[in-house]
């Protein structure tokens, strides 16, 4: 594991709270660093998208977004496949940086998605009950879907966090209890 995923603590990772909120200067964070991520030329495709948004209504990329997250919500809410939409934003996105991470020749972003996919595949196993019961909650899938995003989103650390916090430590005592049992 690099030394910057290691040196990372998880009481540093998750976002800064005062008394258990979110504050006004983690929602200004996370605003701009969507925003800085929106005006890198990631894919020529989408850039040529912004563009021509931007020219034609003279508003920002964000704006667009933000739109589009907001008709996404309200289907993940209302609409018949939300369980399926929501799967596959928590698949998508991490499936094809997994696969952009295992053609380079780096190895922190090879254990930043074998991190999240550990954790991904943990939550499926508990989500597989949760569905079941909470499956008629309204907001369920698109709780869900924040969840899945938090932990695929670079900027949030939502993997490593859970990871580092919850899957590492459930490995050591299963590993310990199986050293155990073979001496």
């Amino acid at each position: 594991m690099s030394s910057d995923l290691k040196a990372q603590d998880t009481t540093n990772m998750a976002s800064s709270t005062t008394n258990g909120e979110t504050s006004t200067r983690d929602i200004n964070k996370v605003h701009n660093d969507i925003v800085k991520e929106l005006y890198k030329d990631h894919h020529p495709v989408l850039t040529s998208i912004f563009k021509k948004y931007e020219e034609v209504s003279g508003k920002g990329r964000e704006t667009l977004l933000y739109g589009v997250c907001g008709v996404v919500a309200l289907y993940l809410i209302l609409g018949s496949a939300a369980q399926f939409l929501c799967n596959m934003i928590g698949f998508a996105y991490p499936c094809y940086k997994s696969i952009q991470a295992v053609k380079t020749t780096e190895k922190e972003d090879d254990t930043r998605w074998l991190m999240y996919w550990c954790v991904f595949g943990w939550f499926s196993c508990i989500d597989f009950f949760a569905d079941s019961m909470f499956g008629w909650f309204p907001l369920y899938y698109l709780l869900k879907t924040i969840f899945l995003l938090y932990l695929a989103l670079p900027f949030t650390d939502g993997s490593i966090y859970f990871y580092k916090r919850f899957a590492e430590p459930l490995y050591e005592k299963i590993h310990a209890f199986c050293e155990k049992k073979a001496e």
